[in-house]
């Protein structure tokens, strides 16, 4: 190697690059490379370890305060707790029951826990959602177990999809994106289902129906739940389509604004007895002559003064009815709790000055921690909830 020349800080290695100095030539130490660490992991991965963990004062307090990341993966992580508890409540439950093909996991914990994952294709228990899977749905249809990869949701529509034939019991999620392999939507499955008699729907946010899909699809249909994240009111015209004359029980809250012809095509539901509805359609009870159970929800606001809640009681009396639930979702001041507890009291009262011999509750809704509950004598409970 030719020696260095003197003269600056300019000098050239010989056999190196002309442009790299004699300072660039000394070697200089590399910051090693950190190794991979937990926050390098997926988040399939990170779901596996947080599912695993099993003290509740980690997962709902430790663990979301280390990142937003963490925070999210951790309430993942509870809800799979929710789906474990679930599984062993209602494996202890079919055994002393002895109702081994009997599903006892109702709508609610079926879309509470069983759908949590959208979208997603990892599991951190698969044999936990195969057996939650059977008690949740009818004794004829089951979970699809042919190893080929898919979300809970796509793999409950497929096989609800293969069963078409003979269900006739059904609950389901409508989405845009969830797809059997073939192709099918969530909405045009249900419409093939010619033999249902019990329909539980959850519509998601954003989801479109296409009117007249579900009309006259289903001719021995008994009873419908629509349960929506937001109300609004491009649901009606499915709700519109699933009111047969065939319907014993209908629970569902349209959106506004407020439609007369849904009215009507309540109004000819001539065999309902169980009914879950907004008291802006309350004309329709009296049109109802087998209805005995209702539940009505009333929204106070701006456009809904108190001074309307005994109106709205007085129309709620049927001669039929025996039994009157109404939850009044309050947004107006807490101060104002008093003097609507007070109008719903006259409202039972004007009922009654009716004829209304059944039994009547009520709740009060509104935003905040407390929660009291009153119980009046005789046949008339009322309650106060704030949440």
């Amino acid at each position: 190697m030719e020696p260095f020349e003197e003269g600056g800080d300019d000098i050239p290695v010989a056999g190196g690059d002309p442009t790299v100095g004699v300072n660039a030539a000394q070697p200089q130490e590399q910051p090693k490379k950190s190794a991979l660490g937990i926050e390098d992991l997926p988040e399939d991965a990170l779901l596996h370890i947080f599912s695993r963990i099993n003290d509740s004062f980690t997962l709902q307090v430790v663990l979301p305060r280390v990142s937003p990341r963490w925070k999210a993966v951790a309430e993942k992580a509870r809800g799979w707790h929710g789906i474990v508890r679930a599984v062993k409540t209602t494996k202890l439950l079919m055994e002393l029951s002895h109702h081994r093909a009997r599903p006892l996991v109702d709508g609610c914990s079926y879309f509470n826990d069983f759908l949590w994952p959208t979208e997603r294709r990892v599991i951190p228990n698969h044999r936990v959602v195969r057996d939650y899977g059977r008690f949740l749905v009818h004794q004829n249809l089951f979970m699809m177990e042919d190893g080929k990869r898919r979300s809970l949701r796509q793999g409950y529509l497929e096989s609800v999809w293969r069963s078409r034939h003979h269900l006739k019991r059904l609950a389901l999620v409508l989405d845009d994106t969830t797809k059997t392999d073939k192709g099918m939507s969530s909405l045009y499955v249900v419409s093939q289902m010619f033999r249902l008699e019990e329909l539980y729907l959850f519509v998601e946010n954003g989801f479109e129906y296409k009117i007249g899909t579900l009309q006259r699809a289903f001719p021995n249909l008994k009873s419908i739940e629509v349960n929506q994240k937001e109300r609004s009111s491009r649901q009606n015209d499915l709700i519109k389509d699933l009111l047969v004359v065939s319907l014993v029980q209908a629970h569902f809250r349209p959106g506004f604004p407020y439609r007369a012809d849904l009215l009507t095509a309540l109004a000819k539901c001539q065999n309902l007895t169980d009914l879950t509805i907004s008291s802006e359609y309350a004309p329709a009870f009296r049109a109802l002559f087998a209805l005995k159970c209702a539940n009505v929800h009333v929204i106070l606001d701006t456009s809904t003064p108190a001074d309307e809640i005994v109106p709205i009681f007085v129309s709620l009396y049927s001669q039929t009815l025996r039994y009157l639930h109404v939850t009044v979702w309050c947004q107006m001041c807490p101060g104002c709790i008093k003097a609507i507890r007070d109008k719903c009291d006259k409202g039972v009262e004007s009922m009654r000055e009716l004829g209304f011999r059944g039994k009547a509750t009520y709740i009060l809704q509104q935003k905040s921690r407390l929660e009291v509950d009153l119980t009046g004598a005789g046949t008339f409970t009322r309650r106060v909830s704030f949440i």
